[in-house]
């Protein structure tokens, strides 16, 4: 299993590319033959972790700035991974982690940017510790703290476990509400036996990927402003769709439920996850290889 990190950096040369292409071998590279990327990263990104990486082991990088069929490649830099030394909270270290809930016997963001009062609910045995039992929930409340740490986002994701047997509700359970009026807010959750959003027009995507009933489940869901794309990621596996409509990326943002109090989420959470910025592919496999998959 990857346990290293490889932290890359570049200067920006180039004002016109429309993005960045990482290419990564264990051997030295052809610049003429190169293999697919690992990864594909916006235009002016100048940085970029790669968590998929066994330590010690030696890898070789190149960067490709890319415009339309142009691809300016980089020199070639070798590299040997570093054992990755994750902060529990800020996991990937730029700060874009602005809320992370644990649950475990109580709804604190360990971070202490957000709070969110339940008094309702209960906890069980959870993937790593304890994990809340939202079947109890009578109320919705609102994640406390968040106004300020959106920003002017690039979009935004949110990752979590879930046990859920999705062949009892056949309709849509909301994890999570974003916006403030109840006609036009945005939310993802669980739609029968598959993840789903839900944008500003009340347009539903479901993922193609289907959850297992009566297990842990890792979801992540992951928003991209500038192409107005979501990508699910479920149990490792991606997708994703582009979105015809604007999704809310407003506060307040409202836990298992419409803000009116409706189609709340059935289940178990664990280890619940806000970035306030699209996650990558890799990023997004870090989260679930985090845990053991538990069963």
């Amino acid at each position: 299993m990857a346990n290293g990190a490889i932290r890359l950096t570049w200067r920006d040369r180039n004002w016109a590319e429309q993005g960045h292409y990482i290419y990564r071998s264990q051997t030295p590279m052809n610049v003429n033959n190169l293999p697919n990327p690992i990864d594909t990263l916006d235009g002016n990104v100048t940085e970029y972790i790669d968590y998929d990486v066994i330590t010690d082991q030696t890898y070789y990088y190149r960067i490709g700035a890319y415009r339309n069929n142009d691809v300016m490649i980089s020199d070639e830099i070798e590299v040997v991974a570093n054992p990755s030394t994750i902060d529990i909270h800020d996991v990937f270290g730029d700060g874009s982690a602005i809320a992370t809930y644990l649950f475990d016997g109580n709804t604190n963001d360990i971070s202490n940017n957000t709070s969110i009062s339940l008094p309702n609910h209960s906890f069980v045995e959870g993937v790593s510790g304890q994990a809340i039992d939202c079947n109890s929930s009578t109320d919705t409340k609102t994640f406390s703290g968040l106004d300020n740490l959106f920003g002017s986002p690039t979009g935004f994701a949110c990752s979590m476990w879930i046990f859920h047997d999705p062949f009892t509700e056949n309709t849509q359970l909301r994890i999570m509400s974003l916006g403030t009026d109840t006609n036009n807010q945005s939310s993802i959750g669980v739609n029968y036996d598959r993840l789903y959003i839900a944008d500003t027009t009340n347009t539903n995507y479901d993922s193609d990927i289907t959850l297992v009933d009566n297990q842990w489940n890792h979801a992540c869901w992951s928003f991209n402003v500038n192409d107005n794309t979501i990508t699910f990621m479920l149990n490792g596996v991606d997708n994703t769709k582009s979105i015809s409509n604007s999704l809310s990326v407003d506060t307040p943002m409202y836990f298992s439920a419409w803000s009116r109090g409706d189609y709340r989420f059935k289940g178990f959470l664990d280890q619940l996850r806000i970035f306030n910025r699209p996650l990558s592919l890799d990023e997004m496999k870090f989260l679930y290889d985090e845990i053991d998959t538990p069963v």
